[in-house]
């Protein structure tokens, strides 16, 4: 009785995950900047990326960006002096808004990130990059933001919108 109770609950749960309602966690990782990192030049850098499983037939792969923020600002702005606290809190951070910033074409893939923001705040900003595993709806939607996102000043885009298809993420903060 035992193992056909098993066996049910593995056949959901397997179905639940091919149907796409859950995109399942990889070893897809950025191999560059490294977690954590303080990015100097946040007009420009490195990101590279390597992608389990990599099906450029069946998906679309973006990297983008969010900002992170913290209903308690005081909160954000002691830990946020202290490195070492924050790099241990991560898992805890809030994503809000997003900017996608390129196209991954291969893998493993290299692109540089351009980010014409700035930081208003004493202490370091953190900011998480992810690779989105895209289907052919939200490619399209990220495309079409692309195309007029300049005329309309860069918004973001809620981090909503990209939660359940997120297949890797990495903390770094920018000066």
């Amino acid at each position: 009785m035992k193992t056909m109770f098993f066996k049910t609950i593995l056949i959901l749960v397997v179905s639940y995950i091919s149907s796409g309602n859950i995109i399942a966690q990889t070893s897809s990782m950025f191999t560059l900047p490294a977690r954590g990192e303080l990015i100097k030049e946040r007009g420009k850098f490195l990101a590279e990326t390597n992608i389990d499983n990599y099906e450029p037939s069946k998906y679309h792969y973006w990297v983008c960006e969010a900002i992170v923020t913290d209903s308690d600002e005081h909160y954000a702005a002691s830990l946020l002096n202290n490195k070492k606290a924050v790099i241990q809190d991560m898992s805890n951070w809030k994503l809000s808004q997003v900017w996608p910033k390129y196209y991954i074409k291969d893998n493993p893939y290299q692109g540089y990130i351009f980010d014409n923001g700035s930081n208003i705040n004493p202490y370091m900003q953190p900011v998480v990059l992810f690779i989105v595993k895209a289907d052919a709806s939200l490619n399209q939607y990220i495309t079409n933001w692309f195309a007029d996102a300049e005329k309309r000043g860069y918004p973001g885009i809620p981090y909503a919108v990209f939660e359940d298809r997120v297949i890797s993420k990495l903390e770094i903060f920018f000066p």
